[in-house]
């Protein structure tokens, strides 16, 4: 299904349907998904179903659509939150506000259920609180570099009493935040860009 969600996405790119191929034979894609099943199958299949739907959506009129597949990929894993800054310029305040309903109600519903069922037993028992947990404090996206960056912080770390894992962390989240606000106020003018070429 992803493939052909790309296939559709290709001409609106302006780019020429035999590059599909490179995603249809891509090793990693081939052994994460189709051998292994993983869940970020998902999530790349709801963040394209996004793309699309928003250059489907025609005149000003709120296109759930588009953030309702958005939020989904985001509460299956947080990487898609990186492309919130395009979406929002490009969505209505209705798709916006639906994109942000709909994650603080899913995630409210975790939460309530986890209060409900005390602080320890939801750390240790309960999947929604523990996968979070977990993902926060053990997970690392782009293994390698955390890995260098986490050996090279080790002297400085080790001299100011901290933990390097954790200062890796805090680094790559301030540069991630960094480069998000960079990409959203880039993704802000392009907009205003394109409205001011259309209005002309």
């Amino acid at each position: 299904m992803s493939a052909y969600l790309i296939g559709l996405l290709l001409p609106l790119a302006g780019l020429p349907g035999r590059r599909l191929v490179l995603y249809l034979w891509n090793p990693l894609m081939i052994i994460e998904t189709s051998h292994g099943a993983h869940l970020d199958a998902l999530m790349v299949f709801a963040v394209l179903l996004s793309i699309l739907a928003m250059h489907r959506s025609h005149g000003n009129a709120p296109r759930i659509a588009s953030p309702v597949a958005l939020a989904i990929a985001t509460l299956t894993r947080p990487l898609p939150l990186l492309l919130t800054p395009v979406m929002f310029w490009r969505w209505t305040w209705p798709q916006r506000l639906g994109y942000g309903a709909l994650l603080v109600t899913v995630t409210g519903l975790f939460a309530f259920r986890a209060r409900r069922l005390g602080p320890q037993r939801a750390a240790n028992g309960y999947r929604g609180v523990r996968s979070a947990r977990i993902y926060a404090t053990e997970f690392r996206f782009n293994g390698g570099a955390a890995a260098w960056i986490e050996s090279a912080l080790a002297g400085p770390a080790a001299s100011i009493g901290r933990d390097p894992a954790q200062m890796t962390r805090l680094m790559i989240g301030a540069i991630t935040v960094l480069v998000t606000v960079g990409v959203g106020i880039a993704a802000r003018h392009r907009s205003a860009s394109e409205d001011r070429d259309g209005g002309s």
